[in-house]
């Protein structure tokens, strides 16, 4: 199917050569969308190529399944294209042309997704190229439960301070349901965890009535130069910081006895303290 699409600030025309069927049109604005139905997930699956242009230059072609990550496609140059496409095709010296697959083969039965396609400009503009909505199965019928839930990877931060937030970049929570399929879950499930204090911190991720766990590092809050952790200040924690300089048998908190924040406790720490209790220019932390 050809299509030709305007985005905010740009124009894109754009040409697919496979995907189920060849599809025409001429109205720019017009983001191609089509349904495919499958009797169940065995067979679906979907591939194309094509080429598209963009006033703005074209850097790259993502796509992405439902609420997933937006994926790269394969990019290239078709030297067709930027000799024939038009005054646009001009803009795209050097990609113009993209080509990829999307497999539902492990998705659930009974259920429905969307896959989207879409150019990247070089001035970092986005335009929407297909919204392509695949059913497999039965989609009015009850779609099956959820037998298990796991977590293929972690989040990438795993240590916090006392009364953070949790943040999720970086996890994958799968749900393995009762017909055998597996699918990554990245919207709808819910993270319950307490950080308050601080601990070993378990957080509970929940979907479809089944739960999966994970536990973070939760540190005491501080603040810079606050060595005893009393919420104050002053010539107390000095002391307390010699006397651990000294090697005296104190407790302190660390984090806020690095005052310069370089990541070592010393006697350049001591003295910036000694400086911010005297009122000198200086900052902590």
């Amino acid at each position: 199917f050809q299509i030709a699409v305007k985005a905010a600030d740009a124009s894109f025309t754009g040409y697919f050569e496979q995907f189920g069927s060849d599809r025409h049109f001429s109205v720019p604005g017009t983001v191609y969308r089509k349904t495919y139905t499958f009797a169940d997930a065995s067979a679906a699956m979907l591939s194309y190529q094509g080429w598209a242009v963009n006033s703005d230059g074209v850097v790259q072609f993502e796509y992405k399944i439902d609420d997933g990550l937006w994926l790269p496609v394969e990019t290239d140059f078709r030297a067709d294209v930027y000799q024939g496409g038009g005054p646009i095709a001009l803009n795209c010296p050097a990609f113009n042309a993209f080509s990829g697959g999307a497999d539902f083969t492990s998705f659930p039965g009974n259920t429905s997704h969307t896959f989207y396609l879409r150019g990247v400009t070089a001035e970092n503009g986005l335009f929407d190229i297909a919204e392509i909505t695949v059913n497999l199965g039965d989609v009015s019928a009850a779609p099956p439960e959820v037998e298990r839930l796991y977590l293929k990877s972690l989040p990438y931060i795993t240590e916090y301070k006392a009364g953070d937030t949790l943040n999720t970049d970086g996890l994958t929570v799968i749900a393995r349901y009762e017909d055998g399929a597996e699918e990554a879950i990245f919207s709808g499930y819910t993270c319950e965890y307490d950080f308050s204090e601080a601990g070993t911190k378990t957080v509970t991720v929940a979907f479809g009535g089944k739960t999966a766990f994970f536990e973070v590092s939760v540190k005491k809050a501080f603040v810079s130069g606050d060595v005893n952790g009393d919420g104050v200040i002053n010539g107390r924690d000095s002391g307390l910081l010699l006397q651990y300089l000294a090697e005296w048998d104190v407790e302190i908190v660390e984090e806020a006895a690095d005052t310069n924040g370089d990541g070592v406790v010393n006697g350049r720490d001591s003295g910036l303290l000694l400086q911010y209790l005297a009122d000198w220019d200086v900052v902590l932390g």
